[in-house]
């Protein structure tokens, strides 16, 4: 078996084990603007060197793998095209990496869970062509090998799962992968273990229904289970519950916040809002130190006191300007299009919602509270914000804040958002939860650059 190649550290989604380890999962942007944003292997210079002339009058390596059926057409390509969905099959889902393995014989290298301190910056060994999905979910892969049984691998962060080309490609021209009208059937991140690679959780309950939000998205609920019981939703109680707690479910208190070796195991830890703050104990020191080494973490509502109480740590103090408790915001609200990612948000979002004027958004079981005045420059990103105060209603940070953007592998999202309906379709606030909760997945980068797709070893 071949195995990962970290040229710097080894990116991935969710949260790893060490600094520099392989245990990697990959996610990137696919650009604001529709456009795909793609990287490739060079083009040929005959039918089985992949490589051409090295410049320098020597002959490149031989070939390898399925870079030997790599066809030189000229000024053109061979391509292969497709369409990523969420693990419902229902939504497309931007910044999802797309590769073809140069061995597809090889199986894909073990994911291991837990924090780690992984960024965008790495190389895929094991990977003859990448491309990453736009707004629409769409991506392009070119130089693609001409052949039968191509695989396919669709992953962010340590969300992964591969495919085979149902039909041989052909050579010079696109290949699209068949968008039947079956969503269990498409081109789709796993729902459930069985089917490919999945991030560890631990979800705490609250009185906000976010676990039928996970489900919505596509997780099977026999993912839902307690603590190392198997499933890869591990249940925690809250203060309140609008989930039947599984058997064997832990306390998020005691069992998780309380918990630093518990919480560490974990690759996202999501949490229901409680409708009332109470407070964290430990978990104020536990969720920094798990930021800090590449932990993913999703505040809803009344947890922003993980980060504005007097007892949390001074540098998630630092990264916004809080307000405990604000009155609710009466809106209209918008999303922030003024940095890349941004933009695509807003872009993806028309696409789900054409009939919602461009960069709007609409709260409609719930207002957004105010408990965020002001994003800190350099610190924490806007994303959502109430047009008529200017304060944030969903912000951003990555961790450890007193590094460079570059070098930050850890990240937190704070949203005033909430659930819905029980409807099985989303509604535009949960929509762009969904949006974030991948986004949460994939691997840390500077919000404020255009993200591009790893490099093909």
């Amino acid at each position: 078996m071949r195995a990962w190649i970290a040229g710097v550290v080894v990116l991935t989604v969710g949260v790893l084990a060490n600094c520099g380890t392989t245990n990697s999962g990959f996610g990137a942007d696919g650009g604001d603007d529709g456009a795909e944003n793609d990287s490739t292997t060079p083009g040929q210079d005959s039918g089985n060197n992949p490589f051409g002339d090295t410049g320098s009058g020597e002959a490149a390596p031989p070939c390898v793998g399925l870079k030997c059926d790599v066809q030189n057409c000229g000024s053109g390509t061979t391509s292969i095209s497709g369409t990523v969905y969420d693990p419902a099959g229902k939504n497309p889902l931007y910044n999802i990496l797309v590769y073809i393995p140069t061995f597809p014989n090889d199986p894909l290298p073990t994911i291991s869970h837990g924090m780690s301190c992984d960024t965008c910056a790495a190389k895929i060994d094991n990977a003859m062509a990448t491309a990453l999905t736009d707004t629409k979910g769409h991506f392009v892969i070119k130089n693609a090998p001409v052949g039968a049984n191509i695989p396919i691998v669709v992953q962010v962060g340590k969300w992964r799962r591969k495919f085979t080309m149902p039909t041989a490609t052909v050579a010079c021209v696109d290949n699209a992968y068949p968008n039947p009208n079956t969503p269990a059937t498409r081109l789709r991140l796993p729902a459930k273990k069985s089917e490919g690679d999945m991030p560890l959780i631990a979800y705490a309950t609250g009185c906000d229904p976010m676990d039928s939000l996970i489900q919505k998205v596509g997780i099977d609920p026999a993912e839902f289970t307690g603590p190392k019981l198997g499933g890869m939703v591990e249940v925690y109680k809250g203060k309140s519950t609008t989930l039947t707690p599984p058997a064997g479910a832990g306390d998020a208190y005691t069992g998780l916040w309380d918990n630093a070796t518990e919480m560490e195991r974990h690759d996202i830890v999501m949490n229901a809002c409680e409708c009332s703050p109470y407070p964290r104990n430990n978990g104020y020191q536990n969720l920094d130190t798990y930021l800090n080494g590449g932990g993913r973490f999703f505040a809803s509502h009344y947890h922003v006191n993980f980060f504005a109480d007097s007892s949390a740590t001074s540098d998630l103090k630092a990264a916004a300007t809080w307000n405990e408790w604000g009155s609710c915001g009466s809106g209209p609200y918008a999303i922030d299009t003024t940095f890349p990612k941004g933009k695509a948000m807003a872009d993806w979002m028309q696409g789900i919602f054409p009939t919602i004027p461009y960069g709007s958004f609409t709260a409609t079981s719930s207002c957004i509270v105010q408990d965020i005045h002001a994003t800190v420059s350099g610190i924490s990103q806007q994303w959502i914000y109430d047009t008529s105060t200017k304060y944030p209603g969903y912000i951003s940070i990555n961790t450890p804040t007193n590094k460079q953007p570059a070098d930050r592998c850890g990240r937190a999202v704070v949203t005033d958002l909430h659930v819905g309906s029980s409807s099985q379709t989303l509604e535009q606030q949960e929509a762009a939860l969904e949006f974030m909760f991948f986004d949460l997945a994939a691997c840390v980068q500077d919000d404020n650059s255009v993200p591009t797709p790893p490099t093909p070893n």
